[in-house]
């Protein structure tokens, strides 16, 4: 558990046995779900994930989009993730019963750079409907995702990213609050081992707001409800 105004660990919750690279809670039963990625020995899979203890419970593997980079919830209970490498990335619904991702529309190249999105994707439904999308770096690009058709349109260019060693840090997931405030995750490639920072950023202009370092490699947010 973090705090949200800097980034520190309030309290831990419990091992959850998996590398976890995206986290939602479903808005219509409470229940949280994650997906594994490439670091995790069973990665490309839908886990059910206990808010109590952290504990994970394996649902299913995506078979289509493997492996979902970040995920989110639409208010009526729809599971979307984001997947792909650089110019083969889609949006996909995720049956929330078997793991099994459905693509939405054609792949895209939202990203255009040499920079792997596996490591750096966040996907976000705002509370207005939108999807929000960051597949990219720091000063990339911010889109939104129709969830009918999946395609990705240009919104705002990412700025203010926190200055370091180098300039390619990924957003590597995003969410949004309770008040439509949307919140990221920055993995820091300058720390040994790497490190991470919680941020801000205004879905309007892209303007990043550095809160403050966090754990090793965030590269997962969900706000509990």
């Amino acid at each position: 558990m973090l705090n949200p105004s800097n980034g520190s660990v309030v309290r831990a919750i419990g091992g959850m046995g998996h590398v976890i690279t995206g986290l939602a809670i479903d808005p219509t039963s409470g229940h949280m779900y994650g997906v594994t990625g490439y670091e995790d020995s069973n990665y490309c899979l839908l886990v059910k994930v206990n808010k109590t203890t952290g504990a994970t419970t394996p649902v299913g593997p995506e078979v289509n989009g493997c492996p979902i980079a970040d995920i989110t919830f639409g208010a009526n209970g729809v599971l979307y993730g984001w997947s792909g490498y650089l110019s083969n990335q889609q949006l996909y619904r995720i049956n929330k019963a078997t793991g099994l991702a459905t693509p939405v529309g054609t792949p895209q190249d939202p990203c255009p750079s040499t920079f792997s999105n596996h490591y750096g994707t966040g996907l976000a439904m705002a509370p207005s409907g939108k999807l929000f999308l960051a597949s990219c770096t720091i000063s990339g690009a911010m889109d939104t995702v129709d969830p009918v058709t999946g395609v990705a349109t240009f919104r705002a260019q990412l700025n203010n990213g926190p200055t370091m060693c180098r300039e390619d840090l990924p957003v590597s997931a995003l969410a949004f609050n309770s008040a439509g405030e949307l919140y990221a995750s920055i993995i820091n490639w300058c720390a040994s081992p790497y490190g991470s920072f919680l941020a801000k950023i205004d879905k309007f202009d892209g303007h990043i707001v550095t809160l403050g370092p966090s754990v090793h490699f965030l590269d997962a947010i969900v706000f509990g409800h």
